[in-house]
């Protein structure tokens, strides 16, 4: 019974990819057919408006939930087990998760300025102030987590490297 269990992330993890990349498959399909819903100018230059183009937005963001809940779902797991088998580490990845979750995006907003930016086409005003700021916040956020990762990984290797 335990065994049916394990199989349900996999074909879950399939479906969602198999259905994403027909979905991008038609999506790139109506774009290069020129099946749109009428024309936009930007700049001086006619663009066609895509298709559907709310529905694809929805579905990265539904991937996009589903990514997070998996890895919160993961992580709990893991810090549940170390717990059990080593507390000291479990308490040190709780510090982590602390400081990637609370404190660098602290530090990112703080650091961003919340100027105005300047998009071909766009007439709004959620491109400035606090939008603008958070907007910034999280792109110096994804910067920190892309370099951390590298080190990370360069990290593992030398340390792998040295062990053996």
């Amino acid at each position: 019974m335990n065994e049916k269990y394990k199989l349900i992330p996999k074909f879950a993890l399939l479906g969602l990819s198999l259905l994403s990349v027909i979905i991008i498959i038609g999506y790139l399909v109506m774009i290069f057919t020129g099946n749109s819903e009428g024309n936009w100018e930007v700049a001086g230059d006619i663009l066609p408006i895509p298709k559907f183009s709310g529905a694809y937005l929805v579905w990265t963001y539904i991937l996009a939930g589903l990514a997070g809940l998996t890895f919160a779902c993961s992580l709990a797991n893991l810090v549940m087990h170390l717990f059990q088998k080593n507390p000291k580490k479990a308490i040190m990845v709780i510090a982590i998760i602390i400081t990637y979750v609370i404190v660098v995006p602290a530090i990112c907003f703080l650091v961003a300025n919340g100027d105005a930016v300047e998009i071909i086409g766009y007439e709004g005003t959620d491109n400035a102030g606090i939008w603008a700021r958070i907007s910034e916040a999280m792109l110096y956020w994804t910067y920190f987590a892309v370099l951390s990762t590298l080190c990370a990984m360069g990290w593992g290797f030398v340390h792998t490297s040295i062990k053996k």
